[in-house]
């Protein structure tokens, strides 16, 4: 009996599967000069050995049936093909339809790569062995059908495994996934429900505070007018005690003609000097002289250096100074809010002698209001144009406890004091349509807080002087 050479090695870097063959002629020499895989056959004469002298493995084959026909037609391992209805991904899948198709591709992905690397060593070894046994008369082959057969069907087995196991470890993980999408989305509900709870929360505290602050406002405005009632009674006991009873009350409204009206003009200044201007002459001459303010108003901007700017206002100071150096026209030649002259400028009156205090208390601003009143002089006096000072009707105007005392400055003529009432009286420079006709009523302690906040002033003229007579 032949046996192969138990030295030799199978070729298995052949991608061609072993195709047995009819017996040789006994006659025939082997090639063995091909680079090819040599694909022996079994020996015609039982005699005779076979040639091992050859570069390549030789594999022994059962001797060939004559009844049989050899499969010759193909040259590769059968693949197993997808099948025709394989799933596909879509734009949007379900769980499930995931699952199938990841577990369809790794499964072919599984079967190819495990395919190709068990055919060619299972394939040769398993062909190899089982060869011998057929041969040999072992296990019941009679072919080498038979023998691909058995190797196809062992290697079929371990890549069916292999897969399988592939498959499992597959859906497991596929699970572990699904499972973590479902948590990090009930996550995302959870923090949004929260984050809607923080919100509603939110929304209530500051309904809350809302509330808190307007009944502290309310309760401020209350303490607040209890402060200048108490305010005001003291004010009344200490001036009880350092002047003794007094019923003084003088007003002195008419002295400064008709209310004026600056408009959109910032001019509070010059129609301020010009009711003082006015009442002074009429004391002096007896004269009813209607001052020009808006001449006032440009002759200070002018002295001053500053470009000629109707929105712009003008310091008190330079009021005066203007007044006393060029002096003032009738408002018929620069008639209230004009821009320019509508008349010859030529001034009638110029200021000879004023009075300008800083403010340092209430007691020596009221004796010296009460002086220069019972002399028919108004006081000018420097305080904020508060909102409430603003949206002032009637009545007693009073400091709300949301007014802003740092705001805008302003100025306004005081034509009279009520000392029973613990008021002052003032005159507005817009229109007839602010406060009582142009005039407004305020109490001791709120006038007083409105030149404290100011760093206030006051002032008043105590001499004029005809200009060409």
């Amino acid at each position: 009996m032949t046996t192969a050479n138990p030295n030799s090695t199978p070729d298995t870097a052949s991608s061609s599967a072993i195709v047995p063959t009819a017996p040789a002629n006994p006659n025939s020499t082997p090639d063995t000069t091909s680079s090819s895989a040599v694909v022996p056959t079994a020996p015609a004469n039982p005699n005779s050995t076979p040639d091992t002298t050859s570069s390549s493995a030789v594999v022994p084959t059962a001797p060939a049936n004559p009844n049989l026909t050899p499969d010759t037609t193909s040259s590769s391992p059968v693949v197993p093909t997808a099948p025709t209805g394989a799933p596909h991904p879509s734009l949007s899948v379900s769980k499930n339809d995931l699952e199938e198709f990841t577990v369809y591709r790794v499964t072919e992905a599984a079967k190819e790569r495990v395919y190709n690397w068990l055919h060619s060593w299972a394939l040769a070894i398993g062909t190899f062995v089982v060869t011998i046994a057929a041969l040999l008369g072992i296990g019941g082959y009679k072919t080498l059908s038979d023998v691909r057969d058995e190797v196809d069907r062992k290697v079929s087995d371990v890549v069916k495994k292999a897969v399988d196991q592939k498959t499992e470890d597959f859906k497991s993980y596929s699970k572990q996934f699904v499972d973590t999408v479902t948590d990090l989305k009930m996550n995302a509900k959870e923090a949004q429900a929260e984050v809607s709870r923080l919100q509603a929360a939110n929304r209530e505290i500051q309904k809350q505070f809302e509330a808190s602050l307007e009944n502290t406002r309310r309760d401020l405005e209350e303490k607040s007018k209890l402060l200048n009632a108490t305010y005001d009674s003291v004010l009344v006991q200490m001036h009880s005690r350092s002047a003794g009873p007094s019923d003084f009350r003088v007003d002195v409204s008419a002295s400064i003609g008709p209310i004026r009206n600056q408009g959109q003009h910032a001019s509070v200044v010059g129609h301020m000097l010009a009711y003082l201007t006015r009442a002074a002459i009429q004391k002096q001459t007896g004269a009813a002289f209607e001052p020009s303010a808006e001449y006032i108003y440009v002759a200070a901007q002018k002295l001053n250096g500053s470009p000629l700017n109707f929105g712009s206002g003008m310091d008190v100071t330079d009021g005066f100074h203007a007044l006393k150096v060029v002096g003032v026209v009738p408002v018929s030649s620069w008639p209230d809010g004009a821009e320019k002259a509508q008349g010859p400028l030529e001034p009638k009156y110029r200021l000879r002698r004023y009075e300008l205090i800083n403010y340092r208390g209430w007691d020596e601003f009221l004796k010296f209001a009460k002086d220069a009143l019972s002399q028919g002089q108004p006081v000018l006096c420097t305080i904020p144009a508060t909102p409430s000072f603003v949206g002032y009707s009637a009545g007693v105007l009073s400091i709300s406890p949301s007014d802003d005392l740092s705001t805008t400055d302003f100025c306004t003529a005081l034509v009279g004091i009520d000392e029973p009432r613990h008021v002052v009286r003032i005159a507005n420079s817009w229109g007839e349509a602010w406060g009582d006709k142009g005039f407004g009523t305020i109490s001791f302690s709120d006038f007083d807080r409105f030149l404290k906040a100011d760093g206030g002033s006051y002032g008043v003229i105590r001499e004029i002087e005809a200009i060409g007579k």
